[in-house]
């Protein structure tokens, strides 16, 4: 494997101290700033889809959108890494989201994340790795089982917690 050169290694400190900054910057903002944008210049929604999920009108999400922008007047004008918060366990903050927005959320992280894994390989050389014999099939099946038997006992832990009284839960939703 070949050694990254100086410049690379130089680039990658330099993106790595914006992402810092854009980090820091996005956490001293308000919450509704920084959801706002989070919302729009990362998972890409629109306006509409924005207001719906925070439960605020579109004017509203203009005005948290362009405010939360001129906050961040630190930032160098060039950059956007807005949109590449991808790696930096950044999140809005779901307690404060109405139920359909919190939905919405957990759909649009499902969405990411299998578009994430959709891009993480060569089908071709990952089918030529795994090669002819169903052992990896058997395998995949096996964890298949096990996980949906531990997402039983999880929703089974939720449900007895909630009947017991020790957790608040809406029910139809």
């Amino acid at each position: 494997m070949n050694e990254p050169s100086v410049a690379d290694v130089e680039q990658r400190a330099e993106t790595d101290q914006r992402r810092a900054q854009v980090a820091e910057q996005l956490r001293a903002l308000p919450v509704e700033f920084r959801e706002a944008l989070v919302l729009r210049y990362y998972l890409d929604l629109s306006e509409a889809q924005i207001a719906s999920a925070m439960g605020i009108s579109r004017g509203a999400v203009k005005s948290h959108t362009a405010r939360g922008k001129a906050a961040r007047t630190q930032v160098p004008r060039d950059t956007h890494y807005v949109r590449q918060l991808r790696d930096w366990k950044f999140s809005i903050e779901i307690e404060s989201l109405r139920a359909d927005g919190l939905q919405l959320y957990g759909e649009l992280c499902g969405w990411t994340l299998a578009r994430a894994h959709a891009r993480s390989g060569d089908r071709i050389a990952i089918a030529a790795y795994l090669g002819g014999s169903d052992v990896f099939d058997r395998a995949i099946a096996r964890f298949a089982a096990a996980y949906a038997d531990q997402n039983e006992r999880d929703y089974q832990a939720l449900a007895d917690a909630v009947k017991a009284g020790r957790i608040t839960a809406e029910h139809g939703l």
